[in-house]
């Protein structure tokens, strides 16, 4: 059964309901995509290329190449591909030849994607806010601290062994009926 660790309940009896931490992000990560989904769908700019406009503005027009998109992103050179397609055909982005590199493809974003980008990131806010809808400052604060240091702890992973039965990456969060 997916979720459940440990030995499954007697005949008759109900399942505890307790999930791993891993089960309850993935389910975290579904719901907000869906969120992310229908916030941007009446948009010009979907979650994926909000995000790819996102990062070509925080480079400040420094030309930036598929490959670094590609690195950034954690995604494939085809993915990365359409993505520039898509925003170049909806004028969101330039693509020319990197000046200090001809062999290199420079993607920049324009004043249409800056625009585009903006409306999306007061969809995603919207979204954002009501993920911690019933949170203190505080409690909002810490929850994105924690985030970052387990992602922090995943990218460490790659090349850490996997923690021990009793570590608490084993421990189970109980779940509310």
């Amino acid at each position: 059964m997916i979720g459940w660790r440990g030995p499954e309940p007697m005949k008759g009896m109900a399942m505890p309901r307790t999930h791993s931490i891993s089960w309850n992000l993935k389910h975290l990560n579904k719901a907000l995509e869906r969120a992310l989904m229908r916030a941007l769908a009446d948009g010009d700019v979907p979650y994926s290329q909000a995000g790819v406009l996102s990062f070509l503005a925080g480079r400040a027009g420094e030309p930036t190449s598929q490959r670094q998109i590609e690195e950034y992103f954690g995604v494939s050179n085809p993915a990365v591909s359409g993505l520039v397609k898509r925003l170049h055909s909806k004028g969101f982005v330039a693509v020319g030849t990197d000046p200090a590199d001809q062999r290199r493809r420079a993607v920049q974003i324009t004043a249409a994607g800056l625009t585009a980008m903006e409306t999306a990131r007061r969809s995603i806010d919207a979204v954002d806010e009501q993920v911690l809808d019933g949170f203190t400052a505080a409690e909002s604060a810490e929850f994105q601290r924690l985030i970052a240091k387990a992602r922090h702890n995943l990218s460490a992973a790659a090349v850490s062994p996997l923690p021990a039965s009793d570590s608490p990456a084993s421990q189970r969060i109980e779940v509310n009926a």
